[in-house]
């Protein structure tokens, strides 16, 4: 969510592979690196980093560009408060002496542009955030930085992935005390929610086959409408309608609001959905907000991220929840991302998103009850006062967001490790639990489901079982009759003379 200046460029996604997807589609011809070697060696200069007021300072940046390396552009980072490291672009284009690259990380996304305009120098522009600069680099070495010098990382919240896989191993036990946490979910207020019903047409989601693609044409509706921007703060009226114009005139909204708007239309739909908190060890901390979606056909969880447009499977082409994906991440087991995951039409990133997630898996935060406007979220240091209302969009009609929850009616709940100490937990607004089973407990009617399912393995195993036997008690007779066939004399044929 809140966006610390010098992850910038730490957090670009790494390629080991020239990825031209994005910039060959300028119709711009990629010629062989062999042709491009001009550019190789060391460029050193500076990339802007745009803030939201428009005011910006500059991140020192060398270039270093090796053909015979299996990352030919590595980018290395001196940002303001993090050590520096080597990145890699997301896409990156080389041709007639010019060097093109994006980066992007969750709140932006960024385009450079270089051409070689004298043999040690590039000169160009760098795009972000709707901010256009003059840019240019200097060529201090015609000699490449050699590979095994450079250690590619991600960093987040200044630490590296094996530090944060590390708190996860460490703390893996939890205390289960038999306590129902009760989380109530609303799944009838098309009333209150009706312009976004209409406006996004969820009511011809009923022609939808199961709730598993219900939840995917859902998760596309918020994927093709809603952008995520970690530098806008959702206000303190958190109803899907107030988020929605927030959205709406800012042009992004946090991950926080995609999941409001996310697990409010999957209600909408009679699924029961609730935004999760996914907190590191770290306090303060920057963390990040998935939508938990029950599945009655699974019985099951499933988590969907909005930020991503992502549904996880595992190695077993299951749907994974919250705790099955903290497992996962720390025996290092395979994911597998849905085909359309993206960030903001931006390609999906496995690699990134796994450390990224190895940090935000620590701990949990989910409110207790789920229903129109109701206050899911604690208080945090992360505010915006914008004065925005949702009549802006949908009308007086639907503009009273005043029926919200206050903390005190709405417990929000915290899971951690039993065997960890909440920094300051005395000043937190959550109600600390070690209780795994409690906090990621079905909905209420997941018992009565859960017996159907079993009532109809049951029946299937049975019909099974009968034709099993059916074929059983046929083989003897088939083997009979084949016997008989075997041991009955062959008729002599009978010969036709010839006169």
């Amino acid at each position: 969510m809140k966006r610390v200046l010098s992850a910038l460029l730490c957090l670009v996604t790494l390629m080991s592979f020239v990825n031209t997807a994005a910039l060959a589609s300028e119709g711009k011809p990629v010629q062989s690196l062999k042709e491009v070697n001009e550019l190789n060696g060391v460029w050193e200069g500076s990339l802007p980093v745009f803030l939201d007021n428009g005011t910006y300072f500059n991140d020192i940046v060398t270039i270093n560009i090796d053909e015979s390396a299996s990352v030919p552009v590595r980018l290395k980072i001196t940002s303001l408060d993090l050590q520096t490291v080597y990145v890699a672009p997301r896409a990156y284009q080389m041709y007639n002496k010019v060097l093109n690259f994006e980066l992007y990380d969750d709140s932006w996304y960024s385009v450079a542009e270089l051409k070689l305009t004298a043999p040690d120098t590039m000169q160009g522009s760098y795009s972000q955030k709707k901010h256009k600069m003059p840019i240019e680099f200097r060529k201090i070495s015609s000699t490449p930085i050699e590979e095994k010098n450079m250690k590619t990382q991600f960093l987040f919240d200044g630490e590296t992935a094996e530090h944060w896989l590390d708190e996860l191993k460490k703390y893996q036990k939890y205390e289960s005390k038999g306590k129902d946490l009760s989380f109530t979910y609303s799944l009838n207020e098309s009333d209150k929610i009706q312009p976004i019903i209409d406006l996004y047409g969820l009511d011809k989601l009923a022609e939808a086959k199961s709730d598993i693609e219900i939840m995917q044409m859902v998760m596309k509706i918020v994927n093709d409408n809603f952008d995520h921007n970690g530098n806008v703060a959702i206000t303190d009226k958190t109803d899907p309608l107030t988020v929605i114009a927030l959205h709406n005139e800012k042009g992004g909204i946090e991950c926080r609001g995609l999941a409001i708007i996310l697990s409010e239309m999957l209600r909408a739909c009679k699924i029961e959905a609730k935004p999760i908190m996914c907190i590191s060890s770290k306090e303060p901390a920057e963390c990040h907000v998935v939508v938990h979606a029950y599945s009655p056909s699974l019985n099951q969880w499933i988590m969907i991220d909005p930020t991503y447009n992502l549904m996880l499977k595992d190695e077993f082409g299951n749907y994974v929840d919250l705790p099955r994906l903290r497992q996962a991440l720390i025996n290092n087991e395979p994911l597998h991302a849905n085909d359309e995951a993206n960030y903001n039409g931006a390609p999906f990133y496995m690699p990134r998103y796994r450390e990224y997630m190895t940090k935000n898996t620590f701990r949990f935060a989910s409110a207790k009850d789920f229903y129109f406007g109701s206050k899911i979220f604690p208080n945090t240091d992360v505010k915006n006062d914008a004065n925005v209302e949702a009549s802006n969009i949908f009308g007086n009609e639907f503009g009273d967001t005043t029926n919200q929850l206050t903390d005190e009616k709405n417990p929000i709940y915290m899971l951690v490790p039993s065997d960890y100490k909440v920094p300051f937990a005395n000043s937190r607004k959550e109600i600390v639990t070690t209780d795994a089973d409690a906090f990621w407990a079905l909905p209420e009617r997941s018992k009565e489901i859960a017996a159907q399912l079993a009532a109809q393995k049951e029946l299937e195993a049975k019909k099974k079982a009968e034709e099993q036997a059916a074929l059983n008690s046929q083989a003897p007779e088939n083997a009979q009759q084949s016997s008989a066939q075997q041991s009955s004399p062959s008729q002599p044929e009978e010969k036709s003379s010839q006169k």
